[in-house]
Parts: C-alpha cells; structure tokens; sequence
C-alpha cells in the first residue's frame, strides 16, 4: 500500500508542478511585457524632454552668452536641471575648449555650478546643441544624463512582478493540491490500490468489499466527469469480479468434489478394463505410429510373445522377411501418405511364432484426421487352422471318393502320371530349370483338376517361389510339396486299391461290333484291330472328364455355367502314347475356363446365350488325329499378343508368330498370376507334348466371339500301338497350321 500511495502522491506533485510551471511562465510573459513597455515610455520620455530642453537651451541662451553674462547662463543652466535624468550641462564658446557656464547635480541630487576642474562621470549618455545668434552660431553646449532612474524603476517593477508570481503561484499550489487531491489523487489512489490487490491476486471479501463501498462515494462527488465514469466503471468490475469470485470458489468446491469422485470411478474403470485384460482370450496391445508398443496388454498378449519386447515387429514376427514386410508397411502410419484403412488392409494378416499362428486384426484410433495408434488384436488361430486343414482334407477325400465313383479309371491315370513327376521333383531329375518350372505347373494343374487342393496350393507357392528366384524358400516348399503328396497317397491308397491297367471297358454297342464282324467273316486283321482298339481309352470318357473339371472351375472362377458339344463317336486311343499329351491337355482346359469362359453379366451384355459354349472333338482318319477345343468366350487379343510379344523379343508380324508367341515359355497375356493361369508355362508345355508326338497345333480366334484350339496328330498306324514304342523324335518347333 506504501508504493500505491507513494505513485499517488507523485501523481498529485506531478500536476502541481505542471500547473505551477504554466502560470509562472504566464505571469513571466505579462511581466516582460510590462518591463518592455514601461522601458519604452519612459526611454521617449526622456528623449522629448532632452529635446525640449536642447530648444529651451538653444533659444534662452543666445542674449546670456551674446553679452557674455556668465551668471545669466548659469541661471538658465539650472532652470534646466530641474528634470531627474539630466545629470551635468556645459556651454562652450566658439572653439574654446574649457566650458564657458556649466551646471551640475551632485549626488545628494542638489544643483550646482559646474566647477572648472570637474570631472564628469564617462558613462553618461549626452546630447549636444548650438546657441544661435542672430543666424550664427555662438556657441555649443552638451547635455549630460543618466538612464539611472529608469532601470531603478524597472528594477522595482520587475521585483514587484516577482513577487506577485511568487504569491500567486503558493496560492494556486495550495488551491490545486485540494482540487487534486479531492478529484484526482483519492480516486486514482483508491483505483490503484485495488488494482494492485487485483494483480496479486487478493480478491478477499473484505478488500474488494471496502474497494467497492469507497468507490461508489468518489463516483457520487464524479458523477459528471470522465473520471467518474471511469471510477463507476471499475466499480462495476469490482462488484463482477466479486460475484464472479463467490461463483469461480463454489465451482472450484463442486470441482474438487467432481474431481474426486471422477478418480474414484476411473480407478474403478481401471481395475475393470485391467480385469478385462487380463481375462480376455484376444491379445491386445495398442501401437504408437511409430511401431512402439504401450505397456498396457492384454494378458493374453503377454502369454503369446511375453513382456520383454517394445517393438511390435520384433514382438510378433518371428521370421525375418515377415518382420521387415510389416515394418515396411507399417511405416507408412506414421507418414499418413495414404488412407489409413488402405494402409492397415496391406499389412499382414497372419503371423508364425513357434509352433503357433496368430491371426492379426488392427484397429485405428483416430484423433481428427491424424491416426494417434492402432489397436492390434491377436488370436491363436493354431487350432482352427488345423481344424480348417482337417476340413480340407475331409472335403479332398470326399471329392476324390466322388471322382473314384464317377471316373475311377480316369483318376487313376491322373494319380499314376501326378506320382510320377513328384518322384521327378523328389529325385530331381530335370535337364533344365525351364523343364523342372514344367512339370510343377503341369502337377499343380492337374491336381486342381481333380481337386487335390492339398498338393495344388503347395505347387503353386512352390512356383512363385521358383519364378522370383527364392532359392531358401524354393527348397522348404519343395519339401513341404513332397510331403503333402505323401500324405494324400496314404489318404486315398484304400481309394485306388489295385492296379487297374489289366482292366478295360468296353460299351455294348462295340461288343456287338466285334460279334457282327466275327459272324460276317472278317479278316482276321481287321478283328485284331478292333480287340486291340479295346486296350484304348475310350475318348468319349476322357471329354465327359474334361466337361467336369470345365464346369468345376467355370464354378470356381465364378464364370456362367458350362454347356460342352462332345463329338468323339467310338475313337479310342493309345493310354501310354497320350498320357503324357493328356497330361499337359490341363493346361488347355484351365486356358479355357480362365481366358475364355465369360461371366453372367458379359454374356449378357453381349447378347449371347447365357451359358458358357464350349465344344469337344476328337476325329481320326487314316491320315490323322484331330482333336479340338472351342469356346463363344472373350477369343484372343492378338492386338494385346503382338504387344506382349515384342516387348519379349519374340516374332510378332504375322500370326503364326503371334500363334508361337502364346505357346512359348513364360508367355502370358495375363494382367495377375493366379491358381489357375497367368505363368506362361503351360501352353509351352502342351507345345512339347504335341512335338513329342510329331504333331501340329493351330488357333482360331476372333475377339468377342471365341476361340478354338486344334491339335493334329499322325494316325496311329506311324507308331507301334501295341507296344505304344514311339519313334525318338526332335522337340524342336515344326509348323503350325494357321486360320485366320
């Protein structure tokens, strides 16, 4: 309180002092204007009574000095001294240097004759004149004064200024401070000391009550000026800031208790959601952008990958390439240059950690538009993986079950030809990478075929393995393929039971054939002919298989249901000569269902049927085998072909080259690799089977209306049938029939 009264104070001396040094310097300009004007006057004067005196002098003096009357001059002299500033004046005649007459006031002011000898004072100020006589000049005198008087007067009035500039101004400081002090000062000091104790923060009852009640009484006498505006104002604060206070300490009570009671339910709420951990099955664990793990977890997360680790990538990925995928997806979180959701689909969705598998979902947690963590929840999916892979088995020995009773001849051969190039793997018997990439390719089509899904899928993680050069992941896959072939040979061994090559079937309507014959008396040949034609597989039998596996995979690819056209009569022909044609004929049929069949709504809004066509025929003459394949599907892009082809380095001007091109290895028109297609392999594969047997193949198609695989063969009389001896033959390209 000492310092508001002492800024108070200083106030109230500081406009004193202002107000002071504003009427001094007034009443110092009045008073110099008084000096100059009183100099002024009393300076004129002066000079027109020395003129005065100079004409008196000049016109009495003529007869006194004419006469050379020294007596009468001195009297005229001294009639003249009587004004106070003339101080001495001597009369000269002619050029006579010593004074004629002189006159003189000493200083007790008193008139005398001018003695000869006196000196007269240097500073005096003088004034001469002539003494004319009759129109010539006698003689000349000198009036001495002194200013003396005036600055005497001057001097007093300048002191009597001061002195009233003194008076006025104590009795001004004397008026103002009351006026200040009532109006001024005791406001600003009562606002001053209130807003001193608002600064510090002393908002007491007392303080800002008396504040208040002090206030309002200086704004009463203020009423009318700014300044008691301004105190009725802050008055008006204060009586604010006071309710505001007694509100702000009851909210400050009900927030304490508020306070109080929130900690009493969140430690509630924490021992529940610590109970929910620590009883739920998932493993939950939430994860900062940046990969760091919280230290709250579920209990089943630490039993899964323990509490040692904070990084969730070394936490939950025990492999080291599925470590470094997910942290190279995972980085992206913290970048946030995508779409979170696009962002956590791309991470992975399961993780191998011992002898477990965990399934992996993750669970934005979002503040605004930045993502502040993910919520990682982990299940053990050990258990329903294997109950998932016993299903599938179950659902494999069914389907083979099925096919058995369907086709039991058909998946026979298909077991023995599988069984032989998984030893081919198992020994590794291939004469390059390209034949080894084959054969896989060949194994997985086929056993997808006939659904042997267990081998199919390992095939083909085992060919993408192989394609993008994983050599490590190549030989455990290879391994994992040898194994799952074991287990479906041990699961169907009861299936297959013995060998059936010693079995053959034959309709009725070629038993009467035979019989016929016999009874008209056929050559002996011809009937040899037909005995040995038995030993064949029927190839109505084959195309019904094919017609299964197109409407199992039309089914599969979600395409429009299948309708086949078989057109095979009774041909039959040799098992061991085209098994291995037959083999990579797969292939085709994926070809088929993949490229060509169409889905519901394209074959709509093409308006063609809304089944899928597809057309199987097998002719033989004595000049050849033909066997086609046709479909009303999408037909080839040869524009795409051409395309593809040049960018491989491949012939690409005519369409017997765009023909090669589809049949040469890793070939393929395919936008993605699937299951079913995309590699490039198989037509290549089909290629070789065909050379082997010295055949030809050719493709018709027109885009939009389909397409149509044909493949020709030598009649059977080129080969030995009987023991299916095939000539050794080069697999190197021969011409290929071509129609436009």
């Amino acid at each position: 309180m000492s310092n508001t009264k002492l800024s108070s104070t200083s106030l109230g001396v500081r406009l004193i002092a202002i107000i002071v040094v504003v009427v001094t310097l007034i009443l110092t300009a009045i008073g110099a204007l008084q000096y100059n004007k009183t100099r002024t006057i009393y300076t004129k004067l002066v000079d027109e009574g020395l003129n005065a005196a100079c004409v008196r002098l000049s016109g009495n003096l003529g007869n006194p000095l004419w006469s050379f009357n020294k007596e009468q001059t001195v009297e005229v002299l001294n009639s003249e001294m009587a004004q106070e500033a003339l101080v001495a004046i001597t009369v000269h005649m002619g050029t006579d240097v010593k004074p004629f007459a002189g006159a003189q006031r000493d200083s007790s002011g008193r008139v005398e004759p001018l003695a000869e000898e006196a000196e007269l004072p240097p500073k005096l100020l003088k004034r001469t004149f002539a003494v004319p006589w009759e129109g010539n000049s006698i003689a000349s005198g000198t009036i001495y004064y002194s200013l003396n008087s005036l600055k005497q007067t001057l001097h007093a009035q300048v002191v009597s200024t001061i002195v009233q500039t003194v008076v006025t101004d104590l009795v001004l400081i004397v008026l103002i401070g009351l006026v200040l002090s009532s109006i001024v000062v005791r406001p600003l000091g009562s606002l001053t000391a209130v807003a001193k104790n608002l600064a510090i923060g002393d908002l007491s009852g007392h303080v800002v009550g008396e504040a208040i009640v002090s206030l309002r009484e200086i704004a009463k006498k203020l009423h009318r000026d700014e300044l008691g505006a301004l105190t009725s104002t802050f008055n008006h604060m204060l009586e604010n800031l006071q309710a505001r206070d007694l509100e702000l300490d009851g909210h400050r009570k009900n927030l304490e208790r508020l306070v109080a009671d929130r900690t009493i339910a969140l430690t509630k709420r924490n021992e529940e959601m610590r109970l929910v951990l620590d009883n739920v099955d998932q493993g939950l664990v939430l994860v900062s952008p940046t990969g760091t793990m919280s230290e709250e977890r579920s209990a089943a997360f630490s039993r899964f990958f323990g509490d040692s680790e904070t990084d969730a990538a070394t936490a939950i990925f025990e492999e080291p390439k599925a470590r470094a995928f997910f942290r190279l997806g995972y980085e992206q979180v913290a970048e946030a240059f995508m779409p979170i959701d696009v962002i956590l689909q791309q991470l992975p969705t399961s993780a191998r950690n011992g002898a477990f598998t965990f399934g992996l979902r993750y669970q934005p947690l979002m503040t605004g538009d930045e993502c502040a963590g993910v919520l990682f929840m982990i299940n053990d999916i050990t258990g329903v993986l294997a109950a998932q892979k016993r299903d599938r088995e179950q659902y494999e020995q069914i389907r083979v079950f099925e096919r058995c009773m369907r086709d039991r001849i058909g998946f026979v051969e298909f077991f023995h030809e599988a069984r032989k190039m998984v030893e081919q793997v198992r020994d590794e018997r291939f004469g390059s990478p390209e034949e080894r990439l084959r054969v896989i390719h060949t194994l997985k089509g086929n056993s997808s075929l006939f659904d042997v899904l267990s081998v199919a899928d390992v095939a083909h993680v085992l060919e993408s393995a192989l394609l993008d050069g994983e050599h490590d992941a190549a030989v455990t896959h290879q391994t994992i393929l040898l194994s799952a072939w074991d287990a479906f040979a041990q699961r169907v061994a009861l299936l297959i039971g013995e060998d059936l090559s010693d079995r053959f079937e034959l309709s009725r309507f070629e038993l009467d054939d035979i019989i016929d014959g016999l009874k008209r008396g056929q050559p002996s040949t011809e009937i040899v002919r037909q005995l040995v034609a038995i030993t064949y597989e029927p190839m109505k039998l084959r195309f019904s298989r094919i017609e299964q596996q197109l409407c199992s995979l039309a089914e599969r690819l979600q395409k429009a249901p299948v309708e086949c056209s078989i057109q095979v009569g009774s041909l039959r022909l040799p098992p061991d000569l085209f098994a291995p044609f037959w083999s990579a004929f797969a292939h085709v049929v994926r070809n088929v269902a993949d490229h060509g069949l169409e889905r519901p709504e394209e074959r709509t809004g093409r308006g063609k049927p809304a089944n899928n066509q597809v057309s199987l025929l097998a002719v033989a003459d004595a000049r050849s085998i033909e066997i086609e394949i046709a479909d009303d599907g999408h037909g080839v892009d040869w524009v795409r072909v051409a395309s593809k082809a040049k960018n491989q380095g491949l012939p690409h001007t005519t369409r017997r080259d765009l023909v090669n091109a589809l049949f040469s290895p890793g070939f393929s028109t395919a936008e993605q690799v699937s299951a079913i297609s995309g590699r490039g392999v198989g037509l290549s594969a089909v290629a070789i089977e065909v050379l082997k047997l010295r055949g030809t193949y050719s493709v018709e198609s027109e885009a939009g209306k389909g397409t149509r695989f044909r493949f020709s063969f030598p009649s059977l009389e080129t080969f030995d049938a009987r023991t299916s001896v095939i000539p050794r033959i080069s697999v190197a390209p021969v011409s290929t029939q071509i129609k436009s």
